[in-house]
């Protein structure tokens, strides 16, 4: 009997190479929860050391510079959002709660 701890096995399905792996781009899934202000801070302050001042022109980190991007859009779009206070939640005068 052969030893079969010397038979290379891929670890791979049938009829999938590792050379089309290398191309595969998966669909980015929407961000269900917001990223905290003071976390997105300390990612931007981590790439910037490790990658230094043009750490956004990194195609690598394109991933990372397109969820800051779009946080620091919805914080910006809140941010310009008013509170708008329809009349019923307004006082009248002759109503009390008892």
């Amino acid at each position: 009997m052969d030893d079969l701890s010397k038979c290379p096995v891929s670890l791979l399905k049938r009829g999938h190479a590792i050379e089309n792996i290398e191309r595969f781009d998966p669909p980015l899934v929407p961000l269900r929860n917001k990223i905290k202000a003071e976390k997105l801070l300390d990612i931007k302050k981590l790439l910037q050391q490790r990658f230094g001042e043009n750490w956004k022109n990194n195609d690598q980190l394109q991933l990372y510079v397109k969820v800051i991007d779009h946080e620091e859009g919805l914080s910006d779009q809140c941010e310009d959002d008013e509170i708008v206070e329809c009349e019923c939640m307004e006082e009248e005068p002759g109503l009390s709660m008892i």
